[in-house]
């Protein structure tokens, strides 16, 4: 019996005999790799940590019973994750853990085509040992993603969350460390709200808040202005950097903050033109080209931007890799019950996000658990991808925010 076989069997036993299985290859190593490419497939599409925890169970007892062994799973595990020792590991541990014992006595390195009997399935492991973790429990990140999002000053960030996620509330959180400064320290504040968002009073500073419905297409040239505004200001500051020559490098930039609050409006109004027709309209075409300019180079000179989004994939129409600019995605229970978390459902299915098996499933165990707990969480894709309990923001006014994240000061 194949390995496919066992866990079709375990998850459905009613099964009719002639279902479809997986062709033998002649090669039992590369069996072997398709045996497990399939299990890991099946891993990804399991849609409870519990689902998952089985998964690993019934291959393990499969594996044990046709006395696998170590070093061929390894192997196999090594071709199918050439580029990532981790995500070999982590599958490997996780077979351990839920009861792969090489079989001593067997002098066979491949699975056996059949058996006369299911092995018996061992008891289920506990809560701590079924999760499919790195560390096998459930271990959100300690540090502040918030703190380590701006601890370097000038930053570029897209806050991705579903609609009532909180991506609005965070935006008010940063906005208000940063005008909480003395004043030869503020920096220029300079938001686009096209959502029409409660901002607990900083719609009353004048110039701040912008607001911009976008029901047509003179909002999105009102807003394509401003970006090119703001791009020029990042050309100035560039250019002024190149006139100091050697003394650049003590440069001391006055702090400058460009936001968009609701960017995935103007996606959404944009997504009935094909990409064709936004690469030859002469207001959409740069619109785009100095949004990217600005994520990517403003930070260089101290011009932060600041966007809320949907979707990860839904920020630029040709979806382009954002390596310049910081992801954090929220997700919380919210009137739809689990549609709260889709973006970050979205982001972590994402292989170009996320290329390593184990890093996708290390956070889909993650985020399984909280919803089931109803836990607000907050992921970061930059670097080592890490998820971190969020507290509950939306009680707090502008006062709140200027103590809670008076730490988080960026300058």
């Amino acid at each position: 019996m194949s390995i496919m076989q066992a866990v079709r069997d375990r998850f459905n036993p009613s099964a009719q005999p002639d279902r479809e299985t997986i062709s033998v290859a002649a090669d039992p190593a590369v069996q072997l790799q398709v045996e497990l490419k399939a299990v890991i497939t099946a891993l990804l599409q399991a849609q409870t940590p519990e689902a998952q925890a089985e998964i690993y169970r019934t291959v393990a007892a499969e594996l044990s019973a046709s006395g696998t062994d170590h070093d061929d799973v390894q192997a196999a595990l090594s071709a199918i994750y050439p580029d990532s020792i981790t995500s070999a590991q982590v599958i490997t541990q996780n077979l351990t853990a839920h009861g792969y014992r090489e079989n001593a006595a067997a002098n066979t390195t491949t699975i056996q085509p059949d058996i006369e009997q299911h092995p018996a399935i061992p008891a289920p492991a506990s809560t701590e040992v079924a999760l499919p973790t790195y560390a096998g429990k459930i271990d959100y990140y300690e540090g502040s993603l918030l703190a380590e999002t701006i601890a370097g000053g000038a930053f570029s960030l897209a806050i991705v969350g579903a609609p009532k996620a909180g991506a609005s509330t965070l935006m008010r959180a940063f906005i208000w460390s940063m005008i909480y400064q003395p004043a030869g320290q503020r920096p220029t504040i300079e938001l686009i709200d096209t959502r029409c968002d409660y901002w607990q009073g900083l719609e009353m500073i004048p110039g701040l808040v912008m607001p911009v419905t976008v029901a047509d297409m003179s909002a999105v040239q009102t807003i394509a202005l401003k970006i090119e505004q703001v791009y020029g200001e990042v050309k100035e500051r560039q250019r002024l950097f190149r006139a100091e020559g050697r003394f650049a490098v003590s440069h001391s930039w006055k702090p400058y903050l460009f936001g968009i609050n609701g960017w995935g409006e103007v996606m959404d109004y944009l997504a009935k033109l094909t990409p064709k027709q936004i690469e030859e309209d002469e207001v959409l075409k740069p619109m785009f080209t100095r949004l990217r300019y600005i994520l990517a180079q403003g930070a260089d000179v101290g011009v932060s931007c600041l966007l809320t989004a949907r979707a990860h994939d839904r920020i630029f129409p040709d979806n382009r890799s954002l390596e310049e600019t910081q992801l954090l995605l929220l997700g919380r229970l919210t009137g739809d019950y689990r549609g709260g978390y889709s973006a970050i459902d979205r982001a972590i299915n994402d292989k170009a996000q996320l290329p390593a098996h184990g890093d996708r499933a290390h956070l889909m165990a993650l985020l399984n658990y909280s919803k089931q707990v109803g836990q607000p969480v907050l992921v970061a894709l930059s670097g080592r991808p890490r998820m971190a309990k969020l507290p509950d923001l939306s009680e707090h006014n502008h006062h709140d925010f200027a103590r809670a994240y008076n730490r988080l000061k960026p300058y």
